[in-house]
C-alpha cells in the first residue's frame, strides 16, 4: 500500500514490476459467505484484500506482476486527491488470475463494491495493454465485479488495447467517464456482460468545480470515445451453480448517464459481438443476498439493478445520444 495522504509527494513517480503475490484461495465451498466464517466482520462486511494499492501520485507505473486468488482486488489506483492532475498511469503486461469478490452488505446502497481485476478513479492519460486477466468460474464458483477499471470511475482520455479478459459481471466497465476513452483489439469473453459504459452524472460534481448553476458536467463531444476491433463473447462462460448476476445480460450495455449527453458521439466500430446460447447460465439468482448479523441469516434486499430484459439476451443496448455503430458483425449460435 503507497499513500501519501499530505499531499507532500504528489508530484513523485511510483514503479511496480516483478512481483508475484498469490493469495489463499478459500473457495473451495461456501464458507466466505456464512455466518461463521472467519472473512466476516462485525459490521456485516465480508473481509477482502487488495494486492497492489497506490494512491496520490503524479505518475504510476505497474508491469509484470503475477496476481493470483485473491478475494477482493488486484490492482486498485487511486488519483482521488487529484483529479485528472497526474502526468500518466500505465498498468500493462499484468497476469491476473482468479482475483473476485462480491461483498455482501445490508446497510449500503451499493452491493458490489470489491472483485475487480484493475481497478482506476480519477485517473486521466491511463493505460492498460497487453494484460491477462481471468477469473476461472470452475474455481472461485462466482463472478468478479469487473476487470479493467483504467476505464473505470471519473477518468477520462485512457487506453484498453491487446488485452484478455474473461469471469467477471462486466468485463470492462466505464463508470462516470469523461470521455476520450479508446478501448480496442480486446478479446472480451467469460461474461454475458462484455462492456459497460453507465453512471450518475450528478457524481461528477466531486471532482470538477461548478459555474454558478451547474449541477453536472458532461463530456466533451469534442472528444468522443471509440470502441473498435473488439471480440466480444459470451463464450468460455463456465456453467457453475447458484452464479449471481447484477448487471443485465447484454453484451455491451451503454447509456448517457440518466438521458444525459455524455458519451455523446461514442463510436462503436468493427466489433465482433458473438452470442452463444448454449453459454446462457441455467441457474441465475437474480438478486444479491445480505447477511443480516442479528439472526445470522441470508436475506433478500431489493435487487441492486433494474433487472429488465432477463429474458432475453441481447449483443448491443445503447442509449447513447450521436452515437456511430458501424461495421460491426452480431453473430448468434443457437
Amino acid at each position: 500500500y503507497i499513500y501519501d495522504p499530505n499531499k507532500k509527494l504528489r508530484n513523485f513517480t511510483v514503479n511496480i514490476s516483478g512481483l508475484h503475490m498469490v493469495g489463499i484461495n478459500d473457495t473451495t465451498n461456501t464458507n466466505v459467505y456464512n455466518a461463521v466464517s472467519p472473512s466476516k466482520q462485525h459490521d456485516s462486511l465480508f473481509k477482502t484484500g487488495i494486492a497492489v494499492h497506490v494512491e496520490n501520485f503524479q505518475s504510476i507505473f505497474i508491469d509484470n506482476l503475477f496476481i493470483e486468488n485473491i478475494y477482493g482486488n488486484g490492482i486498485y489506483v487511486n488519483n482521488f486527491m487529484f483529479p485528472w492532475l497526474n502526468d500518466s498511469c500505465n498498468i500493462s503486461e499484468n497476469i491476473i488470475l482468479n482475483t473476485w469478490a462480491l461483498n455482501y452488505k445490508y446497510n449500503y446502497v451499493s452491493f458490489d463494491d470489491n472483485g475487480d481485476a484493475i481497478f482506476s478513479r480519477g485517473i486521466q492519460n491511463g493505460i492498460s495493454n497487453y494484460n491477462f486477466i481471468k477469473n476461472d468460474l470452475s474455481v472461485t464458483h462466482q463472478y468478479g465485479r469487473l476487470v479493467l477499471g483504467t476505464c473505470c470511475e471519473h477518468n477520462k482520455n485512457c487506453t484498453a488495447e491487446f488485452n484478455y479478459i474473461s469471469g467477471y459481471d462486466r468485463d470492462i466497465h466505464i463508470e462516470n467517464g469523461r470521455g476520450g476513452f479508446k478501448v480496442r483489439f480486446n478479446r472480451i469473453v467469460g461474461s454475458e456482460t462484455g462492456l459497460v459504459m453507465d453512471g450518475i452524472r450528478t457524481y461528477l460534481k466531486h471532482y470538477d468545480t461548478l459555474a454558478q448553476g451547474q449541477s453536472f458536467i458532461e463530456c466533451d463531444p469534442s472528444n468522443p470515445t471509440l470502441i473498435e476491433y473488439n471480440y466480444i463473447s459470451n463464450e468460455e462462460l463456465t456453467q457453475v451453480d447458484s452464479l449471481m448476476k447484477i448487471y443485465p445480460p447484454f453484451l455491451v450495455h451503454a447509456y448517457g448517464m440518466n438521458y444525459s449527453n455524455t458519451y455523446n458521439k461514442t463510436e462503436f466500430k468493427n466489433n465482433y459481438l458473438n452470442l452463444d446460447i448454449n453459454k446462457i447460465p441455467k441457474n441465475y439468482k437474480k438478486t444479491i443476498l445480505y447477511l443480516d448479523t442479528v439472526s445470522n441469516t441470508f436475506k433478500n434486499p431489493k435487487p441492486y439493478y433494474a433487472l429488465a430484459g432477463w429474458n432475453k439476451r441481447t449483443h448491443l443496448f445503447s442509449g447513447i445520444k450521436q452515437q456511430l455503430a458501424d461495421c460491426n458483425t452480431f453473430n448468434t449460435i443457437n
